[in-house]
């Protein structure tokens, strides 16, 4: 049973004290965990084949799959656990010649979708698959995961080296050498941050192919920073990962994304099961046989899944709400197929990163977008006639839901 969790494989090679050169320990430099599919026609049809056998599979036990990804995290072979890489020419191959055709073919409801790696890489590897034109008419969406915005506190900004970002931010700041080390250990471990601008590139260029195309976040957890103590794992209570949720979501459908995924909906008390010794924070966890925990980010994530009911449209939001920093301003606004109106608004700061507890320099080393007002914000809304006040505290989260009026459905 090796792999299985709690196996002696898995305490033999413990994730919770990974470093930066793990990987190449792990294997002598020979990276057995990882490699390309092979070009040859036949395995190329097998492995195409392999899909639609899979979602066969599911339908048959009354299961019904919406959509597939082409490969989780292409780019991404860290030797930590298996994976399969791809570039985008050879992605783009794949689905033209080969998996595109047969799921048209025996499964002509299963959306297609691209990339499913980090933002950094959206435009080099989504971009080029989406300007293949024999590959794209199969191509029903892209795939993006959140790692690259550092746990939330990189959105809404283009590809950066992490250090020059670190440095842009810290100009004119004297950095212990403490500090200097561990900037170096995370610049190892994540060497590019953002890319949240990305989300809405792609999105724009897949709206040019076709109304109905979307771009979609496909995977977000939290405790997922290898080799950065207490970031690595489960937290239970930490209600700084709830709000590195909500940020990242709110600035995702900011940038029309169509979704957000959480990875992990419920795992055990330690962060499993998992084979290869990745244990994450849960949204929920499973205690016993007769109960669980609901955590912090799982109520973050509350306030968008349980009221952007689907079919809404995002609409516009100008807000004014006399914080130092229009920065600190932030909120994201849906009007219902009902014609109600949602507004998600946030006050926090991100807390639920690395980043955040450098000595001396957390605060600086948090870009102005993930910091807040540190008091509370009072706000006003009005939609088409209707008009609602409130205050939001420090550190809170507020969904209004209030009618906006037929009119406004209609635009």
């Amino acid at each position: 049973k090796e792999g299985a969790t709690d196996s002696d494989w898995v305490s033999s090679r413990p994730l919770t004290s990974a470093t930066p050169d793990t990987c190449a320990k792990n294997t002598q430099g020979n990276c057995f965990l990882a490699g390309f599919l092979k070009s040859d026609d036949k395995v190329q049809k097998s492995w195409a084949l392999y899909f639609s056998k899979f979602i066969d599979a599911y339908k048959a036990k009354g299961i019904d799959m919406w959509g597939v990804t082409v490969q989780n995290e292409p780019l991404a072979t860290t030797c930590l656990w298996p994976a399969m890489g791809y570039t985008a020419d050879m992605q783009a191959n794949f689905v033209a010649r080969y998996l595109g055709p047969l799921l048209r073919k025996n499964h002509p409801e299963v959306k297609i979708m691209v990339h499913d790696d980090d933002t950094d890489s959206l435009l080099t590897f989504a971009g080029e698959i989406l300007k293949d034109a024999e590959a794209a008419q199969f191509i029903d969406g892209v795939g993006y995961h959140w790692y690259a915005s550092m746990g939330g506190v990189y959105e809404n900004g283009p590809v950066q080296p992490l250090v020059e970002a670190l440095s842009s931010q810290l100009a004119g700041k004297h950095i212990g050498w403490l500090a200097q080390r561990l900037i170096e250990k995370l610049a190892k471990t994540i060497p590019s941050i953002g890319g949240g601008t990305y989300v809405n590139t792609i999105y724009q260029q897949l709206q040019k192919q076709s109304k109905d195309k979307f771009i979609l976040g496909t995977e977000a957890t939290n405790g997922a920073f290898l080799g950065q103590g207490k970031f690595f794992g489960p937290s239970p209570g930490n209600w700084g990962y709830g709000y590195s949720y909500s940020h990242n979501i709110l600035w995702s459908l900011l940038n029309n994304a169509a979704g957000w995924t959480d990875w992990n909906l419920m795992l055990d008390a330690r962060g499993g099961p998992n084979g290869w010794g990745n244990f994450l924070m849960p949204t929920t966890s499973f205690e016993d046989k007769d109960s669980f925990i609901q955590q912090p980010q799982f109520f973050h994530l509350a306030h968008f899944a349980k009221y952007v009911k689907p079919g809404s449209k995002r609409i516009q939001l100008d807000i004014v709400c006399g914080a130092r920093h229009v920065e600190y301003c932030q909120g994201v606004a849906f009007l219902t197929p009902d014609a109600v109106a949602v507004v998600v608004l946030t006050n926090d700061r991100i807390t639920g990163s690395p980043l955040a507890e450098i000595p001396l320099l957390g605060n600086a080393m948090v870009p102005r977008l993930a910091r807040g007002e540190k008091a509370e914000l009072a706000w006003t809304l009005r939609c088409r006639g209707s008009e609602v006040s409130g205050v939001l505290p420090w550190k809170g989260i507020q969904t209004i839901i209030m009618p906006c009026g037929e009119e406004a459905a209609q635009q």
